[in-house]
């Protein structure tokens, strides 16, 4: 299971700042028998962006910079650690966002980052010295879904949002991607 946190503010202009945190830990199968596998996913973004209000539809746009991380780890059952895989970076990221009225209170949303990480990997297998070596890594995230809007006392634009997310990451040759479903809560002071 994973988690995101946001934080930002936005003025009347459309233009914004956030910081937005990701961690995803979990368990992993692998294809021979006694063996298992641990990840951990993680990234921080400071962005500044603008959004643009057409009728029904918004469209932001912003850059900024992420710091991420990937973790790795095989064991045997048990025992101790077969081969693990560690990065962590920095660099530029992008991120895309539209949404779309359907009614008064719902709407479409989607969302589509990109970041290019640079940084060090650091792997090491039983019986053998780790190498670390200077790496990129390119992180690719979309998300999609139905937003529920509503009022909440002090609470102005409060949401609800139900969807799919999905991340490729690419890291030399540890490619590895995540994908489920999104229950997001927010809203604005």
């Amino acid at each position: 299971m994973g988690f995101r946190g946001q934080v930002g503010f936005e003025n009347q202009s459309g233009l914004f700042g956030k910081v937005t945190g990701f961690h995803y830990g979990g368990d992993h199968d692998l294809d021979s028998p006694g063996f298992s596998g641990e990840v951990d996913f993680y990234y921080v973004d400071a962005l500044i962006g603008d959004t643009i209000h057409c009728g029904e539809l918004c469209v932001a746009i912003a850059g900024g910079l992420r710091y991420g991380g990937f973790e790795d780890v095989e064991k045997r059952s048990g025992q101790a650690v077969v081969r693990s895989y560690e990065f962590d970076g920095w660099g530029p990221v992008i991120e895309n966002a539209a949404e779309r009225a359907l009614s008064e209170r719902l709407s479409l949303y989607a969302e589509l980052s990109q970041s290019i990480l640079f940084g060090e990997a650091e792997s090491g297998a039983l019986q053998q010295a780790s190498s670390t070596t200077d790496t990129l890594a390119a992180i690719t995230e979309i998300e999609a879904g139905l937003q529920l809007s509503f009022g909440l006392g002090p609470v102005q634009n409060a949401f609800i949002r139900v969807g799919f997310e999905g991340h490729y990451w690419h890291i030399d040759s540890a490619n590895t991607g995540l994908w489920g479903g999104v229950l997001s809560i927010g809203g604005s002071f």
